[in-house]
């Protein structure tokens, strides 16, 4: 399971290892949102903790091809560019220009 927060825990989102949404965990403070900005938080975490989850099968995936002796840069190059599946430096770099953008004036 893979569980992604806003940053100020007040969504959460929990995935399977295939990036099913298996739950979403609201802190009290999201009375304080209109439901608009609820569902798009929602689905923002959602889709960040399916990245997550997809970073994992980018590592099993990997750790598997260089098993085999397959060159880990073009493996990499593969799962990323053909097939889909972010590395997980690529999702630590876009979960972190999300927050940059999306929670700069929310957190101190």
């Amino acid at each position: 399971m893979f569980t992604a927060s806003n940053p100020l825990d007040s969504v959460s989102a929990t995935v399977t290892f295939g990036g099913h949404l298996v739950g979403v965990a609201l802190a009290p403070r999201v009375v304080e949102m209109t439901e608009a900005e609820l569902a798009e938080e929602i689905v923002v975490i959602a889709a960040l903790a399916r990245r997550q989850s997809m970073a994992a099968q980018h590592v099993v995936v990997a750790g598997y091809m260089a098993e085999l002796g397959h060159d880990c840069v073009a493996v990499r190059s593969l799962l990323e560019d053909q097939v889909g599946l972010p590395s997980p430096a690529s999702v630590l770099a876009a979960r972190a220009a999300l927050f940059a953008e999306r929670y700069a004036e929310e957190v101190d």
